[in-house]
């Protein structure tokens, strides 16, 4: 009896620790309040075989739709996909706005924009096959993009994809994002210092006490 006792003493010692160290660093990062930004809610988009020339993108017509998110599976057409920065009121003209594509395996992904009457006139790329276009390393494709009176409202993403289209648009201010990037940066770097320290201790283990499982489990 005196055994189960202590069991249990060291076991809620041990919950109570956890918790003292977690709760605070949890409510640090606010990770259950964090500003995921605006969510689009309404997607046009159509399938083609090939690629078309910038000046015809005015010449789309996006046949199909969907809500809350895209999910097509896989395909092998282009995708072009039109959102609507009129979706949400209140934006701040001349405000850095940050677009964030919930799919970090996109190989290609073209920002297009327009002026007012629907005529290129610039765009922007993303995606695993321009690595050198996310200086932050985020793991999703993202755009800066500024609500400016010239440009149309309307932007258009261009895809190229081998693995399955399931996504959603993002649109977040700049120093929302930028927050919540840090905040995914410091979840992901205390993970990797676990798995190091664990890595480590156990390796000290296996020179220690020369037995083949520490070795085994720092592989693991």
């Amino acid at each position: 009896m005196k055994d189960i006792y202590m069991d249990f003493k060291n076991t809620s010692f041990t919950l109570f620790l956890i918790l003292f160290v977690t709760v605070p660093i949890i409510y640090f990062l606010g990770v259950f309040s964090q500003d995921e930004g605006l969510k689009f809610n309404n997607y046009r988009f159509v399938l083609l075989d090939s690629s078309i020339h910038p000046n015809d993108i005015k010449k789309l017509q996006f046949k199909d739709s969907s809500q809350g998110k895209i999910d097509l599976g896989v395909i092998s057409e282009v995708l072009y996909l039109e959102v609507d920065l009129s979706e949400f009121e209140g934006l701040n003209k001349d405000s850095l706005y940050i677009f964030e594509l919930s799919n970090p395996s996109f190989r290609k992904v073209e920002m297009i924009r327009l002026d007012r009457n629907g005529e290129y006139v610039f765009s922007k790329l993303a995606g695993t096959e321009y690595p050198g276009a996310n200086s932050l390393k985020n793991p999703n494709p993202f755009f800066p993009v500024t609500i400016n009176d010239d440009l149309s409202s309307k932007v258009i993403f261009k895809i190229n994809s081998r693995v399955p289209v399931e996504f959603d648009i993002s649109l977040s201010p700049e120093d929302s994002f930028y927050q919540n990037y840090s905040r995914r940066l410091i979840i992901i770097s205390a993970y990797f210092g676990i798995m190091i320290a664990l890595f480590l201790y156990n390796l000290i283990l296996y020179f220690s006490v020369r037995d083949k499982v520490y070795l085994y489990y720092c592989f693991y």
